[in-house]
């Protein structure tokens, strides 16, 4: 398999420095969010904050580092990105909901980011 180096060094920094800070970031926010919620309707609500809002925004982020990455100029990432932003945000919405359940319901939340990296 051939290897590009570059890719691999900007996927290895985006990692380091901007996915795993800001999923650290995110879920020390929604872990500490102050409700009256408790239960299934917290894990429901974390959830959807997720889903609605973290995901959306990390998913143009990631896309517009790989466009990015691959050669493309901005008005290009821009192009490529409105037109396939929603098939992969409507695939998010099928599969992470459900990791997500399991993340919130069944791992310690020092451990949260470490699964949602196993699952991604």
């Amino acid at each position: 398999a051939h290897i590009v180096l570059r890719k691999l060094a900007a996927f290895v920094l985006f990692g380091i420095f901007v996915s795993g800070p800001l999923g650290h970031v995110w879920l020390k926010f929604l872990n500490s969010r102050k409700t009256k919620l408790r239960g299934q309707a917290l894990i429901l609500y974390k959830i959807a904050l997720d889903r609605l809002l973290y995901s959306p925004a990390f998913n143009v982020l990631q896309m517009c580092m790989v466009y990015k990455v691959g050669g493309m100029s901005w008005p290009q990432v821009f192009q490529n990105l409105r037109r396939t932003f929603w098939t992969a945000q409507i695939l998010n919405w099928k599969m992470w909901p459900f990791a997500q359940f399991v993340n919130f319901n069944f791992v310690p939340p020092e451990l949260q980011l470490l699964f949602m990296n196993f699952i991604a």
